[in-house]
């Protein structure tokens, strides 16, 4: 079995360099530059991890990449 492709558009971890906000829909959880957040590059989306959306958004976006492994995409 072969381990999945890393493409540029993938969702990852990051150190945030500015200030922002949570993206999802109601939270707004300051996110402060050098704290850790999971970013949606295609859509800039930032999630913060000290609200719980950036570790779901890790959660779902490896179960998708596992799915796409095993039954295809």
């Amino acid at each position: 079995m072969s381990y999945r492709q890393h493409y540029a558009g993938d969702p990852h971890w990051i150190t945030a360099r500015r200030a922002g906000t949570c993206a999802k829909a109601g939270c707004g959880e300051p996110i402060k530059p050098g704290d850790r957040a999971f970013y949606y590059p295609r859509g800039k989306a930032l999630y913060a991890k000290p609200c719980g959306h950036a570790d779901a958004c890790d959660r779902d976006f490896a179960a998708a990449a596992f799915d796409e492994d095993v039954i295809g995409g």
